[in-house]
């Protein structure tokens, strides 16, 4: 199996953190994994769809992706929460690909801190355990 870990750069020291606590777990297990940057959450999207339609075999691929987006004034932070939520279920029912969520959607920057490595864990690391979860059920 393939694994790619995804990350926005957007909101950086949140989704370094992220991207640090999926690492580990990986790395515990002596997983190789490519790990690939995007501007946004938006763009984990398209780059996810991209993947698997090039791949010969998609659903020998897993994906984590690690995004952080926070709510802001505006109706933007719903459209995109839904748009790539919604997205990324359907690459994953579409190709057979497993795709574990780690982007944070959260109402503040101390919310998305707590979930990076704070009081409430890491988001990150719980995103490759499910990846390992649905990976080991996959076999």
């Amino acid at each position: 199996m393939k694994i790619v870990i995804i990350q926005s750069s957007f909101n950086k020291d949140i989704t370094d953190s992220l991207f640090q606590g999926a690492k580990s777990v990986l790395d515990s297990k002596n997983l190789k994994f490519s790990h690939l940057e995007v501007s946004g959450s938006w763009e984990i999207l398209s780059l996810a769809s991209k993947i698997l339609k090039d791949a010969s075999f998609p659903e020998d691929i897993a994906i984590i992706t690690i995004g952080a987006i926070v709510k802001g004034e505006t109706d933007h932070y719903d459209f995109l929460c839904n748009s790539i939520f919604n997205g990324l279920a359907s690459l994953q029912v579409h190709y057979g690909a497993l795709i574990s969520m780690g982007i944070l959607t959260t109402k503040n920057i101390e919310q998305a801190k707590e979930r990076a490595g704070g009081k409430k864990g890491n988001k990150g690391s719980e995103a490759a355990l499910a990846f390992l979860n649905l990976y080991e059920k996959k076999l």
